[in-house]
């Protein structure tokens, strides 16, 4: 190994799985989607509660459906919910990445190599087009895929620093400012 190539690595869990995974759904993450969504679901079930009340008995009935709508779009946008989807991709996924295996990240200026018991891949930096960076870790594109690397996998706070001025100078590094976190404890 050189003396200026970084080595980072950690094990693969849920938790790791469930950190990128969240970090890699800009769209999902975005305060307005879940926000406006949020709004909009009130105000159907709002509709519904009103319908309720100032309807006809014989026409009430037709609040179910704002109701029911609204509530629906209320747990689209919930935490439990995407937590729920993410925990069920990750069982689907178990079949291309074994649970609680080590993952070894070697980065230099030329290259950036991820070594998995049974695989190891290397992308040059000129096919990584991005690097995003979290709360806890960086997600770098490379092959339409984003490959987790957490803080915590970094030796010291030196190599992670190496590697976000490597990142920057090589690719783009994108500093996100907002990306949900889970608690350790699994909710």
């Amino acid at each position: 190994m050189s003396s200026d190539e970084i080595e980072a690595s950690y094990i693969w869990t849920r938790e790791e799985f469930l950190s990128a995974s969240l970090i890699h759904d800009p769209v999902m993450n975005s305060l307005i989607v879940r926000f406006g969504g949020s709004l909009l679901a009130i105000v159907f079930i709002s509709a519904g509660v009103v319908s309720f009340t100032v309807s006809k008995p014989d026409v009430a009935w037709v609040g179910f459906f704002p109701l029911g709508f609204g509530g629906m779009m209320l747990y689209r946008f919930s935490r439990a919910n995407r937590r729920r989807l993410l925990k069920r991709a990750f069982a689907k996924a178990g079949a291309l990445v074994e649970p609680d295996q080590k993952v070894i990240f070697m980065i230099d200026e030329s290259r950036v190599r991820k070594i998995t018991a049974g695989t190891e891949t290397t992308w040059i930096w000129e096919l990584i087009p991005q690097v995003d960076a979290s709360e806890l870790g960086y997600l770098i594109h490379a092959s339409g895929v984003g490959h987790w690397l957490p803080y915590h996998a970094f030796g010291d706070d030196e190599d992670r620093e190496d590697f976000a001025q490597l990142a920057t100078r090589r690719s783009k590094l994108i500093r996100l400012r907002h990306a949900p976190v889970f608690n350790q404890s699994g909710t």
